[in-house]
């Protein structure tokens, strides 16, 4: 069998539900299964990111909304995880392998890519968390252009329709720059 040179970057929580904030965790209860069926269908290599929220909060915590993990100290936590997410994506460019499109979740004070949870219950605005906003400044200064894509855990068939569309219209490509390219691999 020839293995795959295309991959993504997910964040820790769609291979481990577990490590969610208590209450969140209502449809999958380890894996967000339609992603990951996904990206098996597509062939694609899963590089699970680290967990920033994991190491400012620990496991015992409460959903809050994105003021609570908008501190300084927060923000170094991010800064360090995205650098060696950053430093894996820049070894496998270097190495001939395409990046297909880094993944988040919406709503999360860490990881959303467009949706956010408000300060009252219930309440969305858009915006991003913490964390993609690290990611993003960093590969932004490193010249990389990949998609990302949010998942809606409550709306699930919009973020497989979004994702499949990337997946099925081409990658960033082999060089680590410029424009969304289409790649064999």
């Amino acid at each position: 069998m020839i293995r795959s040179h295309k991959y993504v970057f997910v964040p820790f929580c769609l291979l481990a539900q577990g490590v969610r904030a208590s209450g969140i965790v209502k449809h999958y209860a380890s894996v967000v299964t339609p992603v990951v069926e996904l990206l098996i269908e597509h062939k694609v290599n899963i590089i699970q990111m680290r967990c920033p929220e994991l190491v400012f909060d620990f496991f015992n915590r409460r959903p809050c909304g994105k003021p609570k993990y908008d501190t300084e100290e927060n923000h170094r936590i991010c800064r360090k995880v995205a650098m060696e997410s950053i430093w894996f994506m820049e070894m496998l460019l270097k190495n001939g392998k395409s990046i297909e499109v880094i993944i988040g979740v919406d709503f999360s004070p860490s990881c959303a890519v467009k949706r956010l949870t408000g300060n009252r219950p219930g309440s969305y605005q858009g915006g991003q968390g913490i964390f993609i906003e690290e990611l993003k400044e960093l590969m932004r200064q490193k010249g990389f252009h990949i998609p990302f894509v949010g998942i809606q855990i409550y709306h699930i068939d919009e973020t497989i329709k979004e994702l499949r569309l990337l997946l099925e219209g081409g990658s960033y490509g082999k060089s680590g720059l410029g424009a969304h390219k289409k790649t064999d691999g």
